[in-house]
């Protein structure tokens, strides 16, 4: 078979076609990883990439995404509220108040945030929000539009939209009302929560319309992080009746403009809801975290050809030894290569517990078994 582009690969893989060979990507990669790899002899004077758009020099295949801005605008003024030796508390640019550890490695905090506010707790809070969520801001598009058109039509590389990390529905809920809120809100004002998601979905629509019309999307990703370890944040029920009919209405019309692959991200074990995301219209999901209780093989034997599958490789069992990788390896990717579909990557960013050696030993043997030299 010819070498295929890195457009050709992925659509091929999607679509369960024969390829050259699977795509190789990864997620992303920490800045605390990145510190301790160079400390353990990776390179210095390379440029390994973000690993989200791809890596050139580790061999992983490019892809781009389409940066629009969907955050309030104008943005809340970053303040400082108070800090002491170890920590600093401070109002962000989307209007949460949080704190923060000040100790920083590779550019990342050593730890999550700690949110403690957040900008809507009320009908009148939303009101007041939506001021901030004008979906026809010049501000949604970046600057110089028709050039970055120039650079995407006729690549030979895949284009996703939006920019992962994109708003979603529970995810645009959480972003303005915290988690704990946004579950209760369901059962607390039920009509206020079908008012907010609709105003997400209008919002998501207009601001991907011009996109969507200027560019061939090869997929379309959404962004949830619905889930926990055992268990989704909302049921089945809470689903269908709140958010499924917002995703059929954003997913009927990206699929309209041409967009085939419509694809979720979300952290957590949310495998009680994929019968109704594939029901709505969603045929990708990543980034199959195991720690929480997902597993490829189990959902290709479930779910077969309605689900592409993307990651799956546990983090905790690369950061061990050899033994360990080789058994994460060939428990699921030759079969899974086999079956078609299937983009295997870790399930979530590279971790700084992974060494530099256990990455390298992965990528290589990930590379054997794609290429039937594995032995």
């Amino acid at each position: 078979m010819k070498t295929m582009t890195p457009r050709e690969r992925l659509l091929s893989t999607l679509r369960f076609q024969p390829v050259d060979r699977i795509p190789y990507r990864e997620v992303a990669i920490l800045g605390q990883t990145v510190d301790l790899w160079l400390k353990e002899g990776m390179p210095g004077d390379v440029n390994i990439g973000d690993f989200g758009h791809g890596s050139e020099y580790f061999g992983f295949d490019r892809r781009d995404y389409v940066r629009l801005d969907l955050g309030p605008r104008p943005a809340y003024e970053t303040v400082t509220l108070e800090e002491d030796d170890r920590t600093v508390t401070y109002s962000d640019s989307l209007g949460v108040k949080r704190r923060a550890m000040k100790e920083t490695s590779g550019g990342n905090r050593p730890s999550m945030d700690t949110f403690l506010d957040f900008p809507v707790k009320t009908r009148e809070d939303f009101v007041q929000i939506k001021s901030r969520y004008d979906s026809h801001s010049p501000a949604r598009y970046p600057e110089y539009w028709a050039d970055r058109l120039r650079c995407w039509k006729g690549s030979d590389y895949p284009l996703a939209l939006p920019q992962f990390g994109g708003l979603g529905f529970f995810s645009g809920l959480r972003r303005w009302m915290g988690t704990e809120s946004a579950c209760t809100l369901f059962y607390d004002d039920p009509k206020l929560a079908h008012e907010m998601l609709d105003f997400l979905a209008d919002f998501a629509i207009e601001v991907y319309s011009r996109a969507l019309a200027d560019l061939d999307i090869d997929y379309f990703e959404i962004w949830e992080d619905f889930a926990f370890k055992g268990r989704p944040f909302l049921s089945p029920k809470m689903f269908r009746e709140f958010l499924a009919p917002r995703y059929r209405r954003l997913i009927d019309f990206v699929r309209r403009q041409g967009v085939e692959f419509i694809a979720l991200d979300s952290d957590g074990d949310f495998d009680v809801l994929i019968p109704d995301l594939i029901e709505v219209g969603i045929n990708i999901i990543w980034p199959i975290e195991v720690a929480a209780g997902m597993d490829a093989p189990t959902l290709r034997k479930r779910y077969g050809r309605d689900l592409i599958l993307w990651g799956g490789i546990d983090k905790r069992e690369l950061a061990l030894g050899k033994k360990e990788i080789e058994r994460e390896v060939f428990r699921q990717i030759p079969q899974l290569i086999e079956s078609g579909g299937y983009i295997p990557h870790l399930d979530h960013a590279w971790p700084h517990s992974i060494p530099y050696a256990n990455f390298l030993y992965f990528n290589e043997l990930r590379v054997k078994v794609a290429e039937g030299r594995h032995g």
